[in-house]
């Protein structure tokens, strides 16, 4: 007999494991004047480098329901950006997704622990994976200046194949159990 409850635990199992770990990472936190942006202090989540001039955009290139971050600000100076460091797990996979937008021949580079995984990045969706260390240090970093928008910044855990394939047998036997008590 099929039983949901087996089902749903199961499935809040999965979900718990492809929770987001970066802190503020669609910049929503804080709140940036509509068709304008402002030069916080501070962003929720994160730590200002550089020369503190990064500008929190009301309304970025994703559209009206979206904030986001200007990594070279209003200045468009080289060097300028954030940082995080997301609590991990020693030894486990993680992806790290973000989107950004920068015109022209304007770069971002991405650093996880200091090492750059990304540098001369243009307007896109960008995904990379890295092992987890317990406690990884996220920076994207403006290399060129004059608008370089950031946003969707996630970190999740790769399922691992052991953990999909037992899922998977949960999931054969919870329906061979519902369609043989029909």
């Amino acid at each position: 007999m099929f039983k949901p409850t087996l089902f749903v635990s199961m499935m809040v199992l999965v979900g718990v494991s492809q929770a987001n770990l970066v802190v503020n990472g669609d910049f929503e936190s804080d709140a940036y004047p509509v068709g304008n942006y402002s030069l916080p202090a501070t962003v929720t989540g994160w730590t200002i480098l550089g020369t503190g001039n990064v500008a929190g955009i009301g309304v970025g290139y994703l559209g009206a329901t979206t904030q986001e971050l200007d990594l070279s600000g209003t200045w468009d100076q080289f060097g300028s950006g954030v940082e995080q460091t997301v609590a991990t797990v020693a030894s486990t996979g993680y992806t790290l997704t973000f989107d950004v937008r920068v015109p022209l021949s304007q770069s971002v580079q991405v650093l996880i622990n200091g090492s750059a995984v990304g540098s001369s990045l243009g307007t896109g969706s960008y995904s990379y994976n890295f092992t987890g260390t317990g406690a990884d240090l996220l920076t994207f970093v403006s290399e060129a200046g004059n608008t370089t928008h950031l946003d969707n910044v996630s970190v999740e855990a790769v399922p691992e194949p052991a953990t999909m394939a037992v899922l998977g047998l949960g999931l054969a036997a919870a329906a061979r159990r519902r369609r043989s008590s029909k």
